[in-house]
């Protein structure tokens, strides 16, 4: 099983009900939590009401007394109940998994939450931190996310990542005023969890974009109620590099030699994928003058290749480059 992501976390500071994601309860148990809880801290729901800077209507709402039906409760009420009551990780973990499906604010579509840290995931994070962008919604506390590039086959994968994991469904559009294509959305669970979870930044990100604490160091990272292996970690690393690699890597002859070039203006990002190569035996020279790294000959390539890094067409490109390409030239320019 891969680590289970806290999803209380991705809206964990008090918001009013018109704002806060929402969890949908699929049956009363969760709303007979909630109650149980404000009960052990021996209070009424009156007094957790104003402690909480809420209506008391909103908490016996939330207890399951005023609907016949499970009635959606705040995350942050959710995370700030079980951090009252010594944060315990066994409780965390059954209130998750009774968190299936969110709303955010009181009128907002539903929409499913990641509930485990995936491949996909880690691969969608990675084509964010490559070609994403988050940014406010001016005069709003709401977010905008976009993604775009000019091959049209890198965008459809990470629509289709998103629809596997969010449930949520972003059409892939040309752009108006450039040679690329977009999917462009402002459904709060997707900038929310790479804000929250993934710590990525609002605005301007191209020299600051690293990889995220939860993957580089998910042992030390509360979001995560279960920890990876080390297996686990390291395939978790692999897809994030897939991910930033097909928007921002590409393949081509350099002196007769297949290589493979990635180029960011963050350094500390691409320190990071020297460093998770490197944990997988493939060596990438440094041109960080140049904000870039390379493999400088055909054996470091191939070991690239065999990792699966690029999809589709550029995976096609570089196989050709090692072993049509390079067929076709003398024995002496070929590395073992």
């Amino acid at each position: 099983m891969w680590p289970i992501i806290d999803v209380l976390k991705l809206d964990p500071e008090f918001r009013r009900e018109k704002s806060a994601f929402r969890a949908i309860p699929d049956s009363i148990e969760l709303n007979e939590i909630t109650e149980q809880l404000i009960d052990e801290l021996h209070i009424s729901n009156r007094s957790f009401a104003r402690k909480m800077n809420v209506n008391t209507n909103s908490v016996q709402a939330w207890c399951g007394h005023r609907f016949p039906r499970p009635h959606p409760i705040p995350l942050w009420v959710l995370d700030k109940l079980v951090s009252m009551n010594n944060n315990n990780v066994k409780l965390r973990l059954k209130i998750n998994s009774l968190v299936n499906r969110i709303r955010s604010g009181r009128t907002g579509d539903v929409h499913n939450v990641p509930k485990m840290l995936t491949p996909e995931l880690s691969a969608f994070i990675g084509a964010h931190a490559a070609d994403g962008c988050l940014s406010q919604i001016p005069k709003s506390t709401s977010l905008d996310w976009q993604l775009a590039d000019q091959e049209r086959e890198n965008v459809e994968m990470v629509a289709g990542w998103i629809k596997d994991t969010f449930n949520v469904i972003l059409p892939v559009k040309k752009c108006k005023n450039a040679n690329a294509w977009i999917i462009h959305t402002r459904i709060q669970v997707i900038p929310r969890f790479l804000l929250m979870i993934c710590d990525m930044p609002i605005g301007k990100k191209d020299k600051i974009v690293t990889e995220p604490p939860i993957l580089k160091f998910p042992e030390k990272d509360e979001r995560l109620l279960t920890k990876p292996s080390l297996q686990q970690k390291r395939e978790l690393e692999l897809w994030f590099v897939k991910g930033v690699m097909n928007f921002d890597g590409h393949c081509t002859i350099t002196g007769n030699v297949p290589s493979v070039c990635i180029g960011n203006n963050s350094l500390s990002l691409l320190r990071e994928l020297l460093r998770i190569f490197e944990e997988n035996n493939v060596n990438f020279h440094e041109f960080l003058k140049h904000k870039k790294i390379m493999t400088t000959s055909r054996k470091e390539s191939k070991k690239f290749f065999d990792l699966n890094c690029f999809e589709k067409s550029k995976q096609v490109k570089l196989k050709f480059l090692l072993f049509k390409f390079t067929s076709a030239l003398p024995a002496n320019h070929l590395e073992s």
